[in-house]
């Protein structure tokens, strides 16, 4: 059951007194590896991205800026889900890859604008205004439609039956149980609420450490496949350089299924160049 006290601020410092317990007893099951994976899928992923600045200038605007100001708190994001998972967190760990993954089709969303309406002299309207604080991160209403829009994307969705952009959505959603504290997820049937979860809050369980930990592969999984369908020359720059500086593998970002449909997609387009 979960941790209760009847006295103001109890529960607080007991949660917290057993989530420094757990973070500092990580090597049991094999958590202190896979937590050490998935920190390195982060990177990864951060290093994937950027390789769309190897795109030909002719087609593409490389320049940095979109990068710079928007990935740094998806891979902030995904970092602060692999320490709540080490801790014991399990549904803040879920809520934070909603993050990562909400402002990494932000990222793309800015930089597909970029592309589409540049300003002379400055970035799109959309980046600008949001770089500025004079406007609200866009939300899935309006990236979505967008994003969809694009030739690759509509391509893919002809070929393979499915669309990136509404599959990371879907995902999304999925993830938004934990956030906002649903009973129950209806995508796994599991709770998703610290009453409905299996574990103690700041107690280490294996259940529901490998079920987020399994999110976050997919969380990677998502991103990684958008990004490799709107642009696929990030695979082609990946190629010369995977593995080095401790670059997870191909196989090891496109973990799932559809993902690796996505990674084959590219790899097509690239070849047609």
């Amino acid at each position: 059951m979960p941790i209760t006290n009847s006295s103001t601020g109890g529960r607080a410092i007991r949660i917290m007194k057993t989530a420094l317990q757990t973070a500092s007893s990580t090597k049991g099951a094999g958590v202190e590896a896979r937590l050490e994976f998935l920190g390195r899928k982060a990177n990864s992923l951060y290093n994937f991205i950027y390789g769309y600045l190897s795109g030909d200038e002719a087609l593409f605007e490389t320049d940095d800026e979109i990068l710079n100001w928007t990935l740094v708190d998806v891979v902030d994001d995904l970092s602060a889900s692999i320490w709540n998972l080490g801790s014991g967190f399990y549904k803040t760990a879920a809520s934070c890859q909603r993050g990562a993954l909400e402002m990494a089709v932000v990222s793309l969303y800015f930089q597909e604008q970029e592309n589409k309406n540049k300003v002379l002299g400055g970035y799109n309207l959309q980046f600008s205004d949001w770089d500025a604080g004079s406007s609200s991160t866009p939300n899935w209403g309006t990236t979505k439609p967008f994003l969809k829009k694009h030739v690759l994307v509509k391509a893919f969705h002809a070929k393979e039956g499915f669309c990136v952009i509404e599959s990371a959505h879907d995902f999304f959603k999925y993830l938004c149980s934990f956030t906002h504290s649903r009973a129950f997820s209806p995508e796994d049937g599991l709770g998703s609420n610290t009453m409905n979860m299996k574990s103690d809050v700041g107690e280490f369980h294996e259940e529901e450490f490998q079920r987020i930990a399994t999110a976050l592969d997919n969380t990677v999984a998502h991103i990684v496949s958008m990004w490799s369908v709107m642009y696929p020359h990030v695979v082609q720059d990946w190629e010369s350089s995977n593995g080095a500086g401790g670059n997870l593998s191909f196989e090891e970002l496109f973990c799932t299924l559809s993902s690796q449909t996505a990674l084959e997609f590219a790899r097509a387009e690239n070849a047609k160049a």
